[in-house]
């Protein structure tokens, strides 16, 4: 039987922010909760950011030369449908390194808090994160749930369930 007080506890332990129960039933619970960035995180993903610029920037030549050969491979495969040969993982964070290492410190320090949780309350967790942006850089919006162990919930479904 999921504790939904134990829950709430451990949460609020691991000083995550804003927590708000947007689903409880039968041992299930869903929760949507923030990691809030302190001024040490903030600090530190701006030197991030800057030691990564400085390093794009010498790495200009580079970036042409492979402009150049995905320019002709484009011409080469020109029938290809939806084809980007221009992805890279970092587009998820929109060019900016201070947004990928603040997400990467958030998703980290809930993941191991959510762990610790699973292992103490004895239940099973599942948890997606929100990609954070310039607008909202203060905190990263994460949802979790806490379910029993002979449950099979997939909270992809459960957040579908609810048009989330």
């Amino acid at each position: 039987m999921i504790n939904k007080e134990a829950i709430l506890k451990a949460i609020d332990e691991a000083e995550l922010t804003g927590t708000e129960i947007l689903k409880e039933e039968a041992g299930l619970l869903l929760v949507k909760f923030f990691y809030d960035f302190d001024e040490a995180e903030q600090e530190a993903a701006a030197a991030f950011a800057a030691s990564e610029d400085d390093e794009d920037d010498s790495d200009l030549e580079d970036i042409e030369e492979i402009e150049d050969i995905e320019e002709e491979l484009e011409s080469e495969i020109e029938d290809e449908e939806n084809l980007d040969l221009a992805y890279d993982e970092d587009d998820e964070y929109y060019g900016d390194n201070r947004l990928k290492y603040l997400s990467e410190v958030a998703i980290d320090y809930v993941g191991e808090a959510l762990e610790d949780m699973r292992d103490d309350l004895d239940c099973e967790v599942q948890y997606v994160g929100y990609d954070i942006d310039e607008d909202n850089a203060d905190s990263y919006e994460f949802i979790a749930v806490f379910f029993d162990k002979n449950l099979e919930i997939d909270i992809e479904e459960v957040l579908d369930e609810m048009d989330i």
